[in-house]
């Protein structure tokens, strides 16, 4: 299915999310030698946007069950690339007990020249979602500190 974010294959049964519509370079890769996949992509649309979160929460069948987090915008300054970038991100979780697998939604707008430290000064948001296949699920979101 070419409009999925995740398809599914014999080794790896994976539940399927169709891809954001207003996606903007849209890629998909996979991590760690095969031990997650990883979309990104981002749009254009004004800080605090969930349109997002909010379609791949409704895809989310009942296999995969959210894990409790802060719905709480979370800003920093990240200067690990020489410049000061304000952050503004947005974190959710589910878990599939079942296949044993993690989705991590992480949205945000990154702001390179910034004034006010509460909103960011671009309409970009990006965009990645990654799942993870665990060999020992509990044990991930045990160190993760979720609870799901």
């Amino acid at each position: 299915m070419a409009s999925a974010l995740l398809s599914c294959n014999q080794s790896h049964p994976w539940e399927e999310f169709e891809k954001y519509p207003k996606a903007l370079n849209f890629e998909i890769r996979e991590l760690g030698n095969g031990t997650a996949n990883q979309a990104s992509f981002y749009i254009e649309e004004a800080y605090p946007f969930d349109g997002v979160i909010e379609h791949y929460r409704s895809q989310a069948g009942p296999k995969w069950k959210p894990c409790p987090s802060d719905d709480n915008w979370r800003s920093y300054v990240d200067s690990t690339t020489g410049k000061q970038i304000l952050v503004h991100e947005l974190k959710k979780y589910w878990a599939n007990h079942e296949v044993s697998r993690l989705l991590i939604l992480a949205v945000s707008y990154r702001s390179v020249e910034f004034e006010n430290m509460n909103e960011p000064n671009t309409k970009r948001q990006d965009v990645f979602l990654i799942e993870y296949r665990e060999r020992d699920l509990d044990s991930a979101l045990k160190r993760l500190k979720l609870d799901c």
